[in-house]
């Protein structure tokens, strides 16, 4: 995950210390039918890669720590990822347009005036009950909603063959650094590895057959 920081931060690059990355990240976008965007590279140590988009700007960026970790392989297999998202932006931008939405209406029901002819103490803790329980289903949702989006774009965008041996590896290597430099590692990246090493087995026993 990046910041709005980290971004504008980041300056555009070729990648001239690994050409085959690079070129594989512009022929993946033309697979995709995507405008081309440049890639942004940070000078920062934490290995990092991410899709950002704001009002005027797009970009994907990563850090020198994530290209001095992985292999070429691996970078490409995580650029997949991350030009996923991109694709699916409309997609992450509509559920959280929805997720907003019904935070909205939950607050307002629970704040509208009382009807003088209601129970206050019953209409009172109606609201409380129905706020509390929306608050705990909309948190729910919303911290699905970003693992979920993780998971999907691990499948890369569409049109586009992704290494899901090397992006497995990957997702081991950042979570195993997270571990040896004193980061809280969660275990997700494990969990999306095994997952990822899945879909290449069986892609290798598809490609056997």
């Amino acid at each position: 995950m990046g910041t709005i920081e980290d971004f504008h931060n980041a300056s555009i690059t070729k990648l001239p210390q690994r050409p085959r990355v690079y070129a594989e990240y512009v022929k993946m976008q033309e697979k995709a039918g995507m405008g081309f965007m440049p890639l942004r590279m940070s000078g920062a140590a934490f290995p990092n890669a991410a899709y950002y988009t704001g009002l005027r700007e797009e970009g994907l960026f990563v850090t020198s720590g994530i290209v001095d970790l992985l292999d070429d392989r691996e970078l490409v297999a995580v650029l997949a990822h991350e030009l996923k998202h991109r694709e699916d932006y409309w997609l992450d931008l509509a559920a959280k347009i929805g997720i907003t939405g019904m935070a909205a209406a939950s607050l307002a029901y629970a704040t509208r005036r009382l009807d003088p002819e209601e129970d206050k103490g019953k209409a009172i803790t109606r609201r409380v009950f129905f706020g509390g329980t929306a608050c705990v289903v909309l948190t729910g949702v919303q911290m699905l909603k970003d693992p979920g989006f993780e998971l999907l774009a691990d499948k890369g965008p569409k049109a586009v063959s992704v290494d899901y041996a090397a992006l497995a590896s990957a997702l081991r290597k950042l979570e195993a650094w997270s571990k040896d430099n004193g980061y809280q590692a969660s275990g997700f990246n494990f969990m999306r590895a095994d997952r990822v090493q899945r879909w290449a087995d069986e892609k290798n026993k598809n490609r056997s057959r």
